[in-house]
């Protein structure tokens, strides 16, 4: 006689002592004690090691909110001023290469578009482009879009 309940697979092998199978397969249970690397009780170390394994995943240019820092796809890092901050954001809240308005842009920075010195966005973003160069080692992938604004070429990523 049948019953209606699916069978259950068989237990997988007990390990030998460190950890892994006759197979070498490594078996969790409950009884698990968190990361080698001593994270129980540890959100925040856990965290960065969870945010170092995402930029080893997806090596895009990565924008920590916590410290306000840029960081390359070589590793590099580099602080941003409040507005540099505020600039770059932008472009993690959109497609990659799609363009922001100078409109949206001064919006942001919570100004009047008619009364704001448009030259002060060149400023800003000539500025930005030599910091990189000179801390990152690398072009910054901030593109000019002749009549449409700004866009960022490349992945842009925000790190809590």
């Amino acid at each position: 006689m049948k019953s209606g309940l699916p069978r259950r697979p068989p237990a997988p092998p007990a390990p030998d002592g460190d950890g892994a199978d006759a197979k070498g397969i490594t078996i969790f249970n409950p009884d698990a004690q968190g990361l080698r690397l001593d994270a129980d009780g540890q959100p925040e170390q856990l965290l960065e090691y969870i945010l170092s394994l995402a930029r080893q995943l997806n090596p895009g240019w990565h924008l920590s909110m916590r410290y306000r820092r840029l960081e390359a796809p070589n590793g590099a890092e580099m602080a941003l001023t409040s507005l540099e901050f505020n600039f770059i954001k932008m472009f993690a809240m959109v497609e990659t290469g799609e363009a922001i308005s100078r409109k949206q842009i001064v919006q942001a920075f919570g100004e009047d578009y008619l009364s704001y010195d448009q030259n002060r966005i060149d400023t800003m973003v000539r500025r930005l482009r030599r910091k990189a160069e000179s801390d990152l080692g690398l072009k910054l992938p901030l593109n000019t879009e002749r009549v449409r604004g700004y866009s960022f070429g490349d992945l842009l990523i925000i790190d809590p």
